[in-house]
């Protein structure tokens, strides 16, 4: 409650949620988005399986997936899904370009206290990632709660998030 009340007042918050699989993130999760609706903020969410590692910005496609069946959000989903597109076809230099520019297409979406939700963050791939690093920065002086979680125990030793995760902090 404390953190949709900072994001509703224009400072923007991740939270970030770790724990074992079974443990009720995923359900708190829901909870948030629920008080968060009861506030009217717009919710969105992105999903992840297993087989996304190998799916760039696997994360930010699911939500402009989602995005694209809600009226508030469909024309942000589609450009999104057209920006990935071109993420994924891009050369490196040019991809740091775009998630900047995915940054940019989110942040001026925003009309109102927002809350985007990523579950199971272990199986992100570098490019979500990146582009959520770059979402919490930009947002820091906007209504916008950032909530993600991931489970601990199915991290392995060299995992993408954990050096994520380490410079988040």
């Amino acid at each position: 409650e404390r953190r949709l009340a900072e994001s509703a007042a224009g400072r923007g918050r991740f939270l970030l949620l770790a724990g074992e699989a079974g443990i009720g993130k995923s359900r708190f999760m829901a909870a948030v988005e629920t008080k968060a609706r009861g506030a009217d903020f717009q919710t969105a969410a992105g999903f992840l399986a297993p087989q996304d590692l190998d799916v760039p910005a696997a994360s930010l496609l699911d939500m402009a997936r989602s995005m694209t069946r809600l009226v508030p959000w469909a024309d942000l989903g589609r450009k999104l899904l057209e920006l990935v597109d071109v993420t994924v076809a891009a050369p490196q230099p040019g991809r740091r370009a775009l998630v900047l520019k995915a940054v940019d297409l989110i942040v001026g979406a925003l009309e109102g206290p927002t809350v985007l939700s990523f579950d199971d963050l272990q199986w992100a791939d570098n490019l979500s990632l990146e582009i959520l690093t770059e979402l919490a920065r930009a947002t820091r002086d906007r209504p916008l709660l950032i909530v993600g979680a991931y489970r601990t125990d199915e991290l392995a030793p060299g995992a993408l998030l954990r050096e994520w995760r380490a410079r988040l902090l």
